[in-house]
Parts: structure tokens; sequence; C-alpha cells
């Protein structure tokens, strides 16, 4: 919610309100996490865990910074606690001259637009927030993720995938996996060690021949294998219904945290999934 409009409108100076002493949430990390991807740095206007829930002592840390500024402000109120929402807006209301050309800014995630109002709340435009490289990857390094932690990253990008040869070998296959009880019976088994051989033996015998490729990763000694199917054949599916409503995917991301000591806290070696990132 703070990428999008740093990067929209390129703003040379920035403010992170930040509750400095949550004991739940680190907000250091998160405001660290968006200076490394935006490449830029920026202050804090700190206020303690106990005040954040007045509305009076949220509107005193914001007067004190409004009053040192001598340019415009520009709010983004997006996903603010209420406290935080009222305090500007009153601050706003305080007919202070050298806040007329303040605006205030509000990403609305259900419809991608992006709203600017005037100081006095009216609306002064509303814009698309879709946002040219803005990719999975980059908003997994804003929560604290990285894709290529464990050396493997992602397998394929999403150019790869809309173009991938065997795109439509994976319909084809899904079509005959919707039809056929038996073909989903034993793709289901193969993901058991001890029963693979004589699933992918039965597979064969009703595929006939056909679909060599998928069935190479079957016989391969990976982990689940049907898993390793099933998330293609649903990206497929994705793509062939919505593929110019999609800003990014991944499929197979193995992913870790960025920050080395919260891997090890976690003992997690990496997440695999699926991931799409809509318009």
């Amino acid at each position: 919610m703070n990428y999008i409009p740093w990067k929209k409108f390129g703003f040379k100076e920035a403010w992170a309100f930040t509750i400095k002493d949550n004991p739940e949430f680190d907000n250091a990390r998160w405001n660290q996490n968006l200076e490394n991807k935006v490449g830029k740095s920026f202050q804090r206007i700190e206020i303690e865990q106990n005040k954040i829930a007045s509305i009076a002592d949220v509107k005193d840390v914001l007067k004190k910074f409004a009053q040192a500024q001598t340019k415009p402000i520009f709010w983004n109120i997006t996903g603010g606690q209420r406290p935080f929402l009222m305090a500007v807006l009153q601050l706003l209301n305080l007919n202070d001259p050298k806040r007329s050309n303040d605006r205030l800014c509000y990403l609305e995630g259900n419809t991608n637009r992006l709203v600017i109002m005037r100081a006095n709340g009216k609306v002064e435009n509303i814009i698309d927030y879709k946002l040219e490289g803005l990719t999975i990857e980059t908003a997994l390094k804003l929560m604290g993720f990285d894709m290529s932690g464990d050396g493997k990253g992602r397998t394929e990008d999403f150019t790869a995938l809309k173009n991938h040869k065997h795109r439509k070998l994976y319909a084809d296959f899904l079509e005959e996996y919707r039809k056929k009880p038996k073909l989903r019976k034993y793709l289901i088994s193969t993901n058991k060690p001890d029963n693979k051989d004589k699933a992918i033996a039965e597979i064969e015998k009703i595929v006939d021949g056909k679909y060599n490729f998928i069935l190479s990763h079957l016989k391969s000694n990976e982990t689940y294998p049907f898993g390793y199917i099933l998330e293609y054949m649903t990206a497929f599916t994705v793509l062939n219904a919505v593929e110019n409503e999609i800003a990014d995917m991944s499929v197979s991301t193995s992913l870790n945290f960025t920050n080395e000591a919260q891997q090890k806290a976690t003992g997690a070696t990496g997440l695999l999934m699926s991931l799409t990132l809509p318009y």
C-alpha cells in the first residue's frame, strides 16, 4: 500500500507513521523491506503502542510533524488504523492555510483504483494504480520473503508460462483427469511412495501412450509428483480463463525468509507454492 504510490509518483521524500514498541508486529523490519525494494530511505514518525488508540494523541504527533513541513503533504491513508485516519481528517479540517494544498490518497483493493482527495475531502482524481514491474517477487520481498533463498527460486517466469510448449498438453490432460475417475485415483496414489510404481503402471494403461512428458514427471524422484503436475494444470487453467487479467504468475516457487535469523528461528527449509498476482 506504500510501495505503489511511492513508485507511481516518484516522491523524493517520505515518512512512515510507525508504532515503535509493538510486541506482536515488527514494524521496523517492514519499513526496512520497503526501503530496500524502493532503493530510498525514509524518516519515521514514531508513536508508542499505548497511544495509538487515542485520536488526540495521534493527532498531536501528526500535528508536530505537519507544522515542520514547508511543502504540501501527500497523506496515504490506505489500511490505516481508525485513530490514524480520524486524526489526519481532523488535522486537515483545522483550516490551516499551510495544509490547504495537502492531498489524501486511498488505494481500493477491489477495483485497482487510486483515489486522490483534496484536504476538504472532495475527490480530485481517480486513477488505475496498475504498476509496470510490480511482480510477485517484489510483493514477497516487501513482506520479507526471498524467492531464491535456496538457490532454486522460480522454475519459470510469467512469460515462459504463457508461452509454454506443453500448455495445450496440460489442458488436454486436465480434460482426461476430469472425465476419468480411475485416472484421478491413481494420480493421487503416486504421492504415496509405496504405491507410486503400481499407480504409474495403471496410469500408463489409461492414457495409452499419450502424455509422455507429464508421465516423465510422475516417474521422477520428486516428492509428491502429482502435486507438481496439479500445479501446472491449475496454472494453465487460470491462464486460459483470465490471462489478460494477470500481472504475474509463478509455479513451484520456493520461499524463504529474507532475514537469515528469522529463517533459522522457524526451522523452515522453504515453501513450494503457486502464486498469481492479479491486476
